[in-house]
């Protein structure tokens, strides 16, 4: 029954580490964040924050708002480290002020 219920939290688990992007998370304000990894060792920082940017796109979207950038960077692979990308946002009404970029 424990074996059951463990391996039960513990897939999930293994299955979003695969598939290589971290669903959006809020932080303490309203900015949230999203990250993309490389799990093959075969894509760019710039290729995992594009991805980062899609998902950030799509949570938006399917919440009827548009996205604003706060802030993104990207991590280039190396020896011992994965390239990575990450998005932070906030999801703004469509064509409010604050959905206005400079």
């Amino acid at each position: 029954m424990k074996r059951t219920i463990l391996s039960a939290l513990v897939l999930p688990l293994i299955l979003l580490d695969c598939a290589g992007a971290i669903p959006a998370a809020s932080t303490k304000t309203d900015i949230i964040r999203v990250e993309s990894q490389d799990v093959v060792g075969n894509s760019s920082g710039l290729a995992e924050k594009t991805k980062a940017f899609e998902q950030a796109n799509k949570y938006c979207r399917d919440r009827g708002r548009e996205m604003q950038l706060v802030a993104s960077s990207e991590t280039e692979s190396g020896y011992g480290k994965r390239a990575s990308g990450e998005v932070y946002f906030k999801c703004v009404t469509p064509g409010a002020p604050s959905a206005q970029q400079p």
